[in-house]
């Protein structure tokens, strides 16, 4: 997988995808992960995740406006 893109990070199902990417090995990982989330940049992130993760702040209510390409979302 190249890139993910999860919507609602901060919420229950965001959270807990975002623990089980951070059990996986390095060469499981996509290269980029997107999280999306309206509460604000402050989301729990694995320390192995840090490095290929970026956090936007955008509420889906509206059109959006995510200024990078993801090959998967899960929304």
């Amino acid at each position: 997988m190249d890139s993910l893109l999860i919507t609602g990070a901060n919420g229950f199902v965001g959270q807990a995808i975002i623990q089980e990417l951070g059990t996986l090995e390095p060469e499981n990982l996509p290269s980029e992960i997107v999280l999306v989330t309206r509460k604000g940049l402050n989301v729990d992130l694995p320390l192995s995740l840090r490095e290929i993760t970026c956090v936007v702040s955008q509420d889906l209510t509206k059109p959006w406006n995510i200024p990078y390409q993801s090959s998967h979302v899960i929304n």
